[in-house]
């Protein structure tokens, strides 16, 4: 994963409160005037914005993108969810996400984590600190975790920000769990308990995403490992899939499948496989 850098961050920032206080756009000029940035790391953030449709150009103005029109409220820049399965099918997994809201005046942001399979909720549930940075200002501030609802379906938790977010703040935190016996160990096992040919593990991505990564670690090698972009989702799940467009990295490697993506479009992403036996 290429990392944005503070300065990188500082930069985006800049950005995104100088379309806030001008819709009509800023020139690239007044943001270099702010921060001490080269020129070609410079020209890489404003590629991965403007491929995200952020930000777009207009002559020597740089201007508000699409996104802007389409109702997204932040600019995700990593999404990493990790599972770990133990011998006797126990399922951890952790969430973390960094981003940095569009515009100001964000108070709260809702997570739901669907657990289609499930039939017991999380006996653990943990979250970590939110870690918020102003790189324009220098200040550090943090914010609140509060749960929403918790049942064997849904974990649906919110993070309440006060003050407000400013646009180009950037948050980082994430979210724990652990489940009793939630992975089948065979094929037998997942036909019975959930009807499936297949275990899932994916997220969905809504909002202008730069880069997402999908890893599950199994305590045995995987049978027909596979990433696929979700056409269709129902109350039971993912159904209908087609083949990862754009740029990815998959790799199914002994008992460790990952999926890297980067830029992806707004759609649910999946790992499968099955198990061994």
């Amino acid at each position: 994963m290429e990392e944005f850098d503070r300065t990188s961050k500082k930069l985006i920032a800049l950005l995104l409160r100088g379309l806030e206080d001008n819709r009509e756009g800023v020139r690239e000029s007044e943001i270099l005037s702010r921060v001490k940035i080269s020129r070609g790391k410079m020209e890489r953030v404003l590629s991965v914005m403007r491929s995200l449709e952020i930000i777009d150009f207009d002559g020597n103005l740089i201007t508000r993108g699409k996104v802007y029109s389409k109702d997204k409220t932040v600019f995700v820049i990593s999404m990493i969810k990790k599972c770990n399965a133990s011998e006797k099918g126990d399922r951890s997994m952790s969430i973390v996400t960094e981003f940095t809201p569009l515009l100001s005046g964000m108070r709260e942001r809702i997570h739901e984590s669907n657990r289609f399979d499930s039939k017991r909720a999380s006996k653990i549930i943990r979250c970590t600190n939110v870690l918020r940075h102003d790189y324009v200002e220098g200040k550090k501030l943090g914010g609140r975790w509060e749960k929403k609802e918790v049942n064997e379906k849904l974990i649906k938790l919110s993070v309440v920000f006060d003050p407000p977010l400013r646009a180009g703040e950037f948050v980082k935190y994430g979210f724990y769990t652990w489940d009793e016996r939630y992975y089948p160990l065979t094929m037998d096992e997942l036909r019975k308990r959930y009807n499936r040919e297949q275990t899932i593990e994916g997220v969905i991505i809504s909002q202008p995403t730069y880069y997402v990564k999908i890893e599950a670690d199994l305590p045995w090698t995987p049978r027909n490992a596979m990433a696929r972009k979700v056409l269709v989702i129902t109350e039971s799940g993912p159904h209908e899939t087609e083949e990862i467009e754009g740029e990815k990295n998959f790799v199914p490697y002994k008992n460790k499948i990952v999926l890297e993506l980067w830029k992806p479009e707004y759609r649910p992403y999946v790992i499968i496989w099955q198990p061994p036996v």
